[in-house]
C-alpha cells in the first residue's frame, strides 16, 4: 500500500479522549493498519522558504514542513483534520 502522511491534527485528536474529532481520529487510525507512516525530517529551511513565498498568515512553518514531506514522499493521503491538505488537492483518509 502507498504511505500515508500522519499530521499532528489527528495524533493529537487520537490521544485527547474529549476532542471533538476524538471518534473520527480512532475510525481513521484503524484504516491505517499496515501502512507506511511518513515522518517530517529536517526541512526548516524549504519550510520557511515556502512559508515566505506564501506570505499567509494561516500556513505555518510546520504546515510547510509537512507538505515539503508530502511531495518529497509523493503521498497522495493524509490522516489529518487540518484543512489544509485538502486545499492542497490531498485526500483525507
Amino acid at each position: 500500500m502507498s504511505p500515508v502522511f500522519v499530521d499532528t491534527s489527528a495524533l493529537l485528536a487520537l490521544l485527547v479522549v474529549n476532542d471533538v474529532s476524538h471518534a473520527a481520529a480512532r475510525a481513521g487510525f484503524e484504516r491505517l493498519h499496515d501502512r507506511e507512516a511518513a515522518l517530517t525530517d529536517d526541512l526548516h529551511e524549504r519550510a520557511l522558504d515556502l512559508v515566505l513565498e506564501r506570505g499567509q498568515a494561516a500556513f505555518s512553518l510546520v504546515d510547510a514542513a509537512s507538505l515539503l514531506t508530502i511531495r518529497d514522499r509523493g503521498i497522495h493521503e493524509v490522516f489529518a483534520f487540518d484543512g489544509h491538505f485538502e486545499v492542497e488537492g490531498l485526500t483525507p483518509v
